[in-house]
């Protein structure tokens, strides 16, 4: 199936998968690396290479689409329609960059504005203890966050009132009796109410 997607006639892929892994020629290394990681922690992932000819993206039928972004993939049509057909649909993108002491410019660089990237150039670079993780564990954590449903406002108001309720119920047992009973007030005028005398100095 194609599309044209802002110029871009992209060819839409078949293969389903929740996380979908792309790249291009230069940066194959590395989305194998990452691939390879998804598999052995039974996470169901895709892989496909958008440098080869007629190349299609399944970007539609992933929930999180990790691209591998590298300069080439930067000057690939299909590389940019993928992008922009995965925030036209709202679909998470959780970049990693595979090329040192490199950054996406232009549409790219615009294209992952605001989102969470990661830097992974080799094996021993991604499995390079930082703390008591590394760069590989921190990329699986953040996509598999990005793979959990967000709950729509009827849901998130569902679980406030809940939260309110059980709040009510906490402060009932705390009371004698339910509503709490109005304290009662009597005014006195003599007591209650007193005069005010302000005093101005004079110009």
């Amino acid at each position: 199936m194609e599309a044209n997607n802002d110029k871009v006639n992209m060819i839409h892929g078949d293969t389903q998968c929740t996380i979908l892994v792309c790249t291009v020629d230069d940066g194959v290394t590395v989305a194998q690396l990452v691939y390879e990681d998804f598999i052995s922690n039974n996470l169901n992932v895709g892989f496909e290479n958008l440098s080869k000819p007629n190349a299609a993206c399944s970007v539609r039928r992933c929930n999180v689409l990790v691209p591998i972004l590298t300069a080439r993939f930067e000057q690939t049509p299909i590389c940019r329609g993928a992008l922009e057909e995965a925030r036209r649909l709202q679909k998470p993108i959780v970049p990693v960059i595979a090329i040192k002491d490199w950054r996406p410019e232009d549409w790219l660089g615009l294209m992952i504005a605001g989102c969470t990237f990661f830097r992974i150039f080799d094996k021993e670079n991604a499995y390079k203890p930082l703390f008591d993780n590394c760069r590989m564990m921190d990329l699986r954590f953040s996509t598999e966050v990005a793979c959990r449903p967000v709950p729509s406002q009827a849901e998130r108001e569902k679980v406030e009132f809940k939260a309110l309720k059980e709040k009510i119920e906490e402060c009932k047992g705390k009371l004698q009796a339910w509503p709490p009973t109005r304290k009662p007030r009597t005014l006195n005028i003599l007591t209650d109410r007193h005069p005010v005398r302000v005093t101005l100095d004079e110009p």
